[in-house]
């Protein structure tokens, strides 16, 4: 139908860093979860560029309400129709609300820091409301809500360290712990090992940790030095 309500499961996730390996709807029809976000092993207050998105939309005092939760990245999420119906409703009045009159004064500021305000959205709403408070999608159905370990049906380049979390398998990222495979890659031109070895990227471009022609160039050390 035009109006979505034939689908049953929905993910929203980055365009041009992320790999699919496998079905990662398969974890909603096994555990019946209605939102399913990501945590990573980084924690909100240990890490710049998540304070700081944090500490410019919501102030300093929800800062340090968060600041010793994991990192969620906004780069995936998927749910149940309801779940995410509400969690992008959700995610939609917070930018309207706390982005665009931010737009002018966001030009000046840091771009590599600017364009990642969704995820300090992200975080306040998972940690601060979603997980706070219970969400519903009426009065009689409360959402089943589940934060994965960071290397559960998702990775991110925080936690692609070859050898630790993970291993390939053939040409696979696999989870180093259970052996199996990782449904969504995300940041995968990130890290020079797959770029290289595994994508068979030939670009002269790739260096210490991305390449610049397969995709996104990395900005931690810009964020760093310039945030």
């Amino acid at each position: 139908h035009a109006d979505g309500r034939a689908l049953e499961r929905v993910a929203t996730s980055d365009a041009i860093d992320v790999a699919f390996q496998a079905d990662p709807f398969a974890l909603l029809a096994d555990k019946g979860f209605d939102l399913v976000f990501n945590r990573d092993n980084q924690i909100i207050g240990s890490s710049h560029g998540n304070r700081y998105w944090v500490r410019n939309l919501y102030g300093q005092a929800e800062l340090d309400r968060v600041a010793m939760r994991n990192v969620s990245c906004s780069g995936f999420s998927m749910g149940r129709r309801d779940g995410m119906v509400l969690y992008l409703r959700r995610m939609t009045e917070e930018l309207d609300r706390l982005i665009a009159p931010r737009l002018t004064q966001m030009a000046k500021e840091n771009m590599m820091l600017a364009k990642g305000y969704d995820q300090g959205v992200h975080n306040m709403l998972v940690y601060g409301e979603l997980l706070a408070h219970g969400a519903s999608s009426g009065p009689r159905h409360p959402l089943a809500i589940r934060l994965l370990r960071h290397d559960q049906v998702y990775i991110s380049a925080e936690n692609m360290k070859l050898g630790r979390a993970i291993e390939m398998d053939g040409p696979l990222v696999v989870s180093k712990r259970t052996r199996a495979t990782i449904a969504v890659v995300h940041q995968y031109n990130r890290m020079q090992w797959l770029v290289r070895d595994v994508l068979r990227c030939t670009h002269k471009t790739v260096k210490a940790d991305h390449c610049s022609r397969c995709a996104d160039r990395i900005a931690d050390r810009r964020v760093r030095k310039h945030g």
